[in-house]
């Protein structure tokens, strides 16, 4: 009796030892598997977002206010920015755009940042009744800063310390996948760019674009900036 306990006692020994050894096999190649998976998933999501999918990347907070691409340029007035007159007054031909520059105030000696306004009707339209689709800030200037609502991440350029630092926040944030990710190195910058669709969602009509891109410097008082450009459907 004593020998066949004994003998069941090793045996249940022996399947609670390979148990053991199974529970603390390395598990990272499935870890990877699982990460590259779940990498692949996001790459087929991310070429089949839907408009208001996209929007949400480019939703951001400028100087404690909150702005969302595409805008109307009075968005950017009623919030205290200036444009000079004779720009705003200026004429815009249908299907087109124009770089504007954006002044902190009227007066100001140095733009603060600035944006890609667009007309994408039919018709000639005052620079004033057309729309934000895209804006730039940069390193040196005043406004060197904003906030990526959908990433809770903010850029900022006011050195290339701190550049660096968003350039490293920005690839984690949205990553290195390769149907959504580019980018090139030069002597003295990085430039990392985000397209999160490369197709036109279904449905869609009209004119139609959107990309997030970072150019970092690599100099102490190189050049940075941060460029974001959507636009959804013609209405």
């Amino acid at each position: 009796m004593k020998k066949r306990f004994l003998v069941l006692f090793m045996t249940a020994v022996m399947v609670f030892a390979m148990c053991g050894c199974g529970g603390s096999s390395d598990t990272s190649g499935q870890d990877e598997q699982a990460a590259d998976t779940a990498q692949e998933e996001q790459s087929s999501d991310a070429s089949q977002m839907s408009f208001a999918e996209l929007a949400e990347h480019y939703a951001f907070e400028l100087e404690g206010e909150d702005y969302s691409l595409p805008c109307p340029v009075s968005d950017f007035l009623d919030n205290g920015w200036y444009i000079e007159k004779e720009q705003l007054d200026s004429k815009l031909d249908p299907n087109n755009t124009l770089l504007v520059f954006v002044y902190p105030e009227e007066g100001s000696d140095m733009w603060a940042f600035y944006m890609d306004v667009g007309n994408f009707s039919d018709e000639t339209k005052a620079l004033s009744e057309c729309i934000v689709c895209g804006i730039t800030i940069e390193s040196q200037r005043s406004c060197s800063s904003l906030t990526l609502k959908k990433a809770g991440l903010k850029v900022d350029l006011s050195s290339t310390e701190t550049a660096k630092k968003s350039a490293d926040q920005l690839l984690n944030a949205y990553g290195k996948n390769e149907d959504v990710y580019y980018e090139q190195e030069g002597d003295s910058f990085w430039l990392y760019s985000w397209t999160f669709s490369r197709q036109v969602p279904s449905g869609s009509s009209g004119t139609w674009g959107e990309s997030t891109q970072f150019q970092c410097a690599k100099d102490k008082d190189g050049y940075s900036s941060l460029r974001l450009y959507y636009l959804g459907p013609k209405e």
